[in-house]
C-alpha cells in the first residue's frame, strides 16, 4: 500500500470500477442453473479474443457433458498415462 492509502499495483488499470463495459452479442448463452462451468470451459476453448470460433449452445450441453471427461483424460497434456490406459481398456469391454 502506498503512503496515501491506495493499493500499489504493477498494472495501471487494476481499478475495475473504472473499466469500460463491453457487451458482446451473438455469444452462447446459458439458460439453466447448472451449465456455467461447462460454458466457461468452452468459452476459454473457443474464444480467440474476437469471437467464438466454434459455436455451441445450451442444447449442446448434454453431448458436451458426455464427451468432456474423455477429452480431458485423453488430451496429450495429461501426463497420467494410467488414467488413459483405463479409459482405453473400457472401450475394449
Amino acid at each position: 500500500m502506498s503512503t496515501n492509502g491506495e493499493l500499489d499495483s504493477r498494472w495501471c488499470n487494476y481499478d475495475i470500477l473504472n473499466w469500460d463495459i463491453v457487451v458482446k452479442t451473438n455469444i452462447p448463452r446459458q439458460y439453466d442453473g447448472c451449465s456455467c462451468g461447462i460454458f466457461v470451459i468452452k468459452y476459454m476453448q473457443y474464444w480467440n479474443r474476437r469471437e467464438i470460433t466454434s459455436p455451441f449452445s445450451q442444447e449442446d450441453m448434454e453431448t458436451i457433458r458426455m464427451k468432456m471427461p474423455a477429452e480431458l483424460i485423453m488430451t496429450p497434456l495429461n501426463a497420467l498415462t494410467r488414467s488413459k490406459e483405463r479409459v482405453l481398456a473400457m472401450q475394449k469391454v
